[in-house]
């Protein structure tokens, strides 16, 4: 087996390659060549080590072990709690919801304030909001579903969004209830000339209106053009023609409502005989088994 040495990037036997420690097998990263040339570089009064982090030459040739710059330094490990045996303590990532600090010695991607909305982080990553931008919002809304006014029971508000913006945190445009989000506001497909029109059918019925301006006594009009108030009538409905009209084509191919309890009455005498044979065959098993324990 070989592997990769990090400096000459060639792939070397692991024979090729330094112990950092023979009781637990461990290889350094650079080859045993990559070794004895950095060796004969360091006799070099002028020489002067790199930031193992970003590669970038130091003015210094001081201390001993990891070097990094300040910068590398700052963003590697703690600068609020400097330790000076080299025992210094990696910086801890933020909070994956707030961003704050998170507290050193506890589990988890977020910090102590933030544990109550773990159960609702999933949807407050996707849509790219804090836990405080969405107590503003609701605030804001006055603690209600934005729609229909009604606050939060049992199950927190939705965050809805408007689908034709591809940036998450763009698309938001409040809290609503689970009806409203899923139900209500999904039926107008989001038109808002449709949501005018039903908000005006609502306030102004037409239908008043005309009953206001129509005089009296009107005499029945035809059917408006291409309205079938009567439509064909379904299969199995035994509609008659009138005396004297001719019966529609193919009228005999429709199963009547007649024949159609025929062929469930059959359907039913064939389940109930199926059930006799095999309760008949079953006793017969029985009585051959018996009759071989005895014998």
């Amino acid at each position: 087996m070989g592997r990769r040495c990090t400096d000459c990037r060639r792939y070397l036997a692991e024979d090729r390659y330094y112990f950092v420690s023979k009781a637990s097998g461990k290889l350094r990263g650079q080859c045993k060549d990559c070794m004895r040339q950095r060796k004969l570089e360091q006799r070099d009064p002028a020489w002067a080590p790199s930031c193992s982090r970003c590669g970038t030459r130091l003015s210094e040739r001081a201390g001993s072990g990891r070097r990094l710059r300040i910068q590398c330094f700052a963003e590697t490990y703690d600068v609020s709690d400097p330790r000076t045996n080299g025992a210094h303590r990696i910086k801890l990532k933020p909070c994956s919801l707030c961003g704050g600090r998170k507290e050193r010695f506890e589990r988890g991607k977020v910090c102590r304030p933030c544990r109550p909305w773990l159960r609702y982080a999933a949807s407050l990553r996707q849509y790219g909001l804090t836990p405080a931008e969405y107590v503003a919002i609701f605030n804001a809304q006055g603690g209600r579903c934005y729609v229909c006014g009604v606050p939060p029971q049992t199950v927190r508000l939705c965050i809805d969004h408007d689908h034709s913006i591809s940036d998450m945190r763009q698309s938001i445009r409040g809290l609503l209830c689970s009806e409203c989000n899923y139900s209500r506001l999904p039926r107008f497909q989001d038109n808002a000339e449709m949501l005018e029109r039903a908000a005006s059918y609502l306030i102004d019925p037409p239908a008043q209106s005309v009953f206001a301006t129509m005089p009296v006594g009107m005499p029945t009009p035809p059917p408006p053009e291409g309205v079938v108030f009567f439509p064909q009538a379904s299969v199995g409905d035994d509609h008659r023609p009138e005396d004297g009209a001719p019966w529609p084509a193919g009228w005999r191919d429709q199963p009547t409502r007649r024949a159609a309890g025929r062929v469930a009455d059959d359907v039913r005498d064939h389940v109930r005989a199926a059930r006799r044979t095999s309760r008949q065959r079953s006793g017969a098993r029985r009585r051959e088994q018996a009759g071989e324990a005895d014998g």
